[in-house]
């Protein structure tokens, strides 16, 4: 958040893709939830734009309507072994 803020300006586009909030990172750590929520109140204030990749979490979807900031959900099954039921997806061309 501290970049973020240092950065900030009309023109800027900030592309945030954080550890997930809880995920275990072994040695190279992780991000807590109250991490995650203070880079949700960071991006609150900024004056340029964001785009941030998540999982779903509850404090997300919060900011998203407090902030009425737009949000995209992609959905897909993915796996390192193909198990039946499972599929390996990947985005359609004009989302690349």
């Amino acid at each position: 958040p501290r970049l973020i803020r240092s950065r900030g300006a009309p023109e800027t586009f900030f592309c945030c893709g954080p550890p997930y909030a809880g995920a275990d990172r072994g040695r190279r750590g992780g991000c807590t939830q109250d991490d995650f929520e203070r880079l949700l109140d960071t991006l609150s204030k900024i004056q340029g734009k964001f785009l941030l990749s998540s999982r779903r979490n509850k404090a997300l979807s919060a900011f998203i309507e407090e902030q009425g900031w737009d949000s995209v959900e992609i959905r897909m099954n993915l796996g390192a072994a193909m198990r039946p039921g499972l599929k390996s997806g990947r985005l359609p061309p004009a989302a690349r």
